[in-house]
């Protein structure tokens, strides 16, 4: 059955690999046939791009796919800005006449089997935003509070939207302009600072089932976030220190999951990428092996200086 709601994943060169990965995740695991947008930094070359609509095809059997790449965007203090994170922003500020709900996901997402059925519990005149609250950020919502005074910031790896709602609130102008004085701000988290401190507190909660973090998944989870540096992929990672031994069999069942579709996009990539496919795939594992390295480091050097 085809839908009105898109999808919308956004990435860099870093992330190819994992994104097809959530698109056969999507495939295997979604109950309608959704349009879904495919945001490339413009860091992406021709090859790779062409490389990667090869593999979606050889995938896809009912998803209506497009393709965009998103080019480069000045601001103080960075040379581009056209990370998976920033190209969210814009891909937001796309208009879709089509679509009456859009969703993004993070490319470090796994999703189960009835992770849509929140869809259908959302009302046809849905004119908002719905993101999970997160905890650890108090210092920003002390020196940027909302009007109601409570806790709001929220997570933007998973956000379910409507198409209208964020030109009816002029997010697409907002943001561009909080980007000027984005320096001074002392934001850290890229976009995501800046959305919260544009949104404050004007969305709903989206439950937690819909966006969990490993040290939160229960058996009613539909999407665990891969969140921070444990991904699930890669070697040399840090384990899940904070989870106990019911999540950590629960993990255990969702990375062998993801590793097994994992595993067939290597093969695919290997079998019809030639050179470009081999580049890719030892690209992809020379980076997330140094930076699990580092990770593995800085923490080892932390805990350190934690008994001292």
């Amino acid at each position: 059955m085809a839908s009105d709601t898109t999808l919308i994943v956004t990435l860099d060169r870093n992330y190819l690999i994992p994104a097809l990965v959530l698109f056969k995740n999507l495939i295997d695991n979604s109950k309608e046939n959704y349009k879904i947008e495919f945001w490339f930094s413009f860091a992406v070359k021709k090859g790779e791009l062409i490389l990667f609509r090869r593999m979606t095809d050889k995938l896809n059997k009912s998803f209506i796919v497009h393709f965009c790449t998103q080019e480069e965007l000045q601001a103080p203090g960075y040379k581009y800005l056209t990370s998976g994170a920033w190209i969210r922003l814009c891909a937001m500020d796309q208009p879709r006449s089509d679509a009456n709900l859009l969703v993004y996901l993070d490319c470090d997402l796994f999703l189960k089997s009835g992770w849509d059925d929140f869809i259908l519990t959302i009302p046809k005149k849905f004119n908002s935003l719905y993101a999970r609250r997160t905890s650890g950020h108090r210092n920003f919502e002390l020196q940027y509070p909302s009007n109601s005074k409570q806790a709001y910031y929220f997570n933007s790896g998973v956000l379910f939207f409507s198409s209208n709602w964020w030109f009816d609130f002029a997010y697409s102008v907002k943001w561009k302009n909080i980007l000027v004085n984005y320096d001074n701000l002392g934001f850290k988290t890229l976009d995501q600072d800046l959305l919260n401190y544009m949104i404050r507190d004007n969305y709903f909660a989206l439950p937690l089932e819909l966006n969990s973090y490993p040290s939160e998944i229960n058996s009613s989870t539909k999407i665990i976030h891969f969140a921070g540096t444990s991904k699930p992929w890669g070697f040399f990672q840090i384990g899940f220190n904070e989870c106990d031994k019911f999540q950590l069999k629960l993990i255990s069942k969702i990375k062998k999951s993801y590793t097994k579709n994992f595993n067939s996009i290597i093969f695919l990539i290997f079998k019809f990428g030639g050179f470009l496919g081999l580049e890719l795939i030892f690209k992809f594992y020379w980076r997330f092996t140094i930076m699990n390295i580092k990770n593995r480091y800085n923490e080892i050097r932390n805990d350190v200086k934690t008994c001292h």
